[in-house]
């Protein structure tokens, strides 16, 4: 976030006076920096320490009550005081609860400064001053404006706005107004505050993992069977409670679960009034989720383990397992990657061959003295290898050298050409393995 300011001038009628600028006024407030945020809501984790007091910006959802496991543990609180506090956190929706846009025009601060220099000896002290400290304040490039004041640089007689308008280029910035995002006037000390004592502001998120206690319910496969279960009930009781069950669980141990879940059950929940619930609107804020669309797809899911650190290779294959079918439907995504291509069992019996196109080249892990042992699917590798050794046939890649094929296999080769996306002249080889039988896969 940035410190700016608006500049509101008027100027009097009286030709002998030479028009000049009787009154100013500056308000000053908070506007949003380069990449679009107003907040600078930092994503460093929080332990909990002794003695630590909690200042809660709006939008947070987490209940107070269940600070009472961090206050006996720690003796941790929460203050009304930003004075007093340690920690501040913000949520998913605090910002736009802090936030308010307007049509503003807007001046270069350097501007602003000229102004400042032609009225300092002629404007009465207490508002030169005022321009001054906004001026030493300002952290922004522009000064923003309103309409009256935009009149003044168009149009008024004094000497300076009329040199402004004899300056090519000087007053491009006014011909049109802008949608500026900026801190609610009520909310402007305490940002300001904050920024003074230099408090980070942290993501809730990274308190709610600290919530809900060891002794917390860990969702594992069979209670998100269970779960599943109620919420294909057409009962509401039973949707509640496994809503309840899910905030009141251990996040991050039941993390893979939990986004199963709204994956497979997004709409139930979203209809339910439960999604109200503090306890609840909890755990969409640390899943970053929004009681309105709780949609969760495959790569979100993938996305949330790997941002909580909790991404592993069991996780995957029971994700792959569950979902693969689906994953091969979408094909390529952010997360997922094709990397081989195959024909339908029909054209592979009618060819008699085992045709294999290779679209993204195997990844072997740094260190690694055999790749085969990091493959998501060993056991059907194994399946593959031994079916390929019972029929004296092997499969092809794309990427495999077409010496080596004539030299390791006698049979009739026909070079098939395949152009990839970039228009690359692929070549592939089918293998005909003189009409023996052979079981595809």
């Amino acid at each position: 976030m940035k410190k700016a300011f608006q500049l509101n001038l008027t100027t009097s009628d009286d030709p002998g006076n030479l028009y000049p600028i009787d009154w100013i006024q500056v308000e000053t407030f908070i506007i949003e920096g380069k990449q679009g945020k107003i907040l600078d809501i930092s994503n460093n984790a929080y332990t909990p320490t002794k003695g630590d007091k909690f200042y809660f910006l709006p939008g947070v959802s987490i209940p107070r009550v269940k600070l009472k496991d961090l206050t006996t543990q720690y003796g941790i609180k929460s203050t009304r005081s930003i004075k007093d506090a340690t920690h501040v956190f913000a949520g998913k929706s605090t910002e736009h609860k802090v936030t308010e846009t307007k049509w503003l025009y807007r001046v270069s601060t350097e501007v602003v400064k000229r102004i400042y220099d032609y009225t300092k000896d002629i404007t009465d002290g207490y508002y030169s001053e005022k321009l001054k400290i906004a001026l030493d304040t300002n952290e922004h490039e522009y000064v923003f404006i309103n309409w009256d004041t935009v009149n003044l640089f168009r149009n008024s007689k004094n000497p300076i706005f009329q040199e402004f308008r004899n300056e090519e280029g000087t007053l491009d910035d006014i011909r049109s107004s802008q949608y500026t995002h900026l801190i609610d006037d009520n909310f402007v000390e305490d940002l300001l505050e904050i920024d003074k004592l230099q408090i980070p502001i942290l993501n809730e998120s990274e308190l709610l993992v600290h919530i809900n206690g060891e002794d917390a319910t860990t969702i594992d496969e069979d209670m998100y069977n269970q779960l599943s279960t109620m919420l294909n009930s057409s009962d509401d009781d039973n949707t509640t409670l496994a809503m309840e069950i899910m905030a009141n669980c251990n996040y991050v141990d039941s993390l893979l679960y939990l986004e199963l879940l709204f994956k497979e059950h997004s709409y139930t929940m979203e209809r339910s009034r439960t999604k109200n619930h503090v306890n609840f609107k909890g755990l969409l804020a640390f899943l970053g989720k929004d009681k309105s669309y709780m949609s969760t797809n495959i790569d979100h899911v993938m996305k949330s383990l790997l941002a909580n650190d909790v991404l592993t290779k069991d996780k995957i294959d029971y994700i792959m397992d569950k979902y693969s079918d689906e994953i091969q439907r979408n094909g390529d995504t952010d997360v997922f990657k094709v990397q081989t291509i195959t024909l339908n069992q029909e054209y592979l019996e009618k060819l008699n061959l085992n045709y294999k196109f290779t679209k993204v080249p195997e990844f072997i892990p740094e260190g690694s003295e055999n790749e085969d042992e990091f493959n998501m699917h060993s056991d059907l590798h194994e399946l593959q290898h031994e079916t390929c050794e019972e029929n004296n046939s092997e499969e092809i890649n794309s990427n495999e050298s077409t010496t080596e094929q004539l030299e390791e296999n006698k049979d009739t080769i026909d070079e098939l050409e395949i152009k990839s996306n970039s228009g690359d002249l692929l070549k592939t080889k089918m293998i005909e393995n003189n009409g023996d039988d052979f079981e595809w896969f």
